[in-house]
């Protein structure tokens, strides 16, 4: 179709949310005679590009069944990484789910050890941090990287594994 912002806008949610979608682009009518030029990347898209109806349908029987493998792959990956994530959710303790609860809703940031302390010793009342913090990098909900501070030295910084994310969030607050 020629440009239209409305089917931007549904790309772009489509994008967002991570859904894999194919690009049919008839070149009579698009404005950018070069598809690099859109207003947006679609690059490593699948894109149909077509100025007949032959060879539209040549280009679909050519392009879909890759689509739908392509599709096929990602809900066998995140299906299974759901039930990766679940089995390991099942074998935290309840102190860890608190401050992971608390961890998860803080969003995307990195908190020092020091932070973390007050966080855990705040939510659960006791000075317990090493050991569930250990337990969550042991079971790869929360990262520890490293970094290098002036005049504080190294400093421990821990973050929430994004692709974990999504499912955590459904399982720490769906009720």
């Amino acid at each position: 179709s020629p440009e239209n912002e409305n089917v931007f806008m549904e790309i772009g949610l489509l994008i967002g949310m991570g859904k894999p979608c194919i690009y049919i682009v008839n070149e009579s009518k698009l404005r950018y005679k070069d598809i690099k030029k859109l207003p947006f990347d679609i690059s490593d898209q699948i894109v149909i590009k077509y100025d007949s109806k032959d060879k539209l349908l040549n280009e679909l029987k050519r392009e879909v069944p890759i689509f739908i493998m392509k599709v096929q792959l990602i809900s066998g990956y995140e299906k299974a990484l759901r039930e990766n994530v679940k089995e390991r959710f099942k074998r935290l303790s309840p102190r860890a789910k608190e401050a992971l609860k608390k961890f998860v809703s803080l969003g995307n940031i990195e908190l020092s050890r020091f932070e973390v302390a007050e966080m855990v010793d705040i939510l659960l009342k006791k000075p317990e941090e090493s050991v569930i913090m250990s337990e969550l990098e042991r079971i790869k909900f929360v990262n520890l990287r490293y970094s290098e501070s002036p005049g504080r030295g190294s400093l421990a910084l821990y973050s929430i594994e994004e692709a974990y994310r999504p499912i955590l969030q459904e399982l720490l607050f769906s009720d």
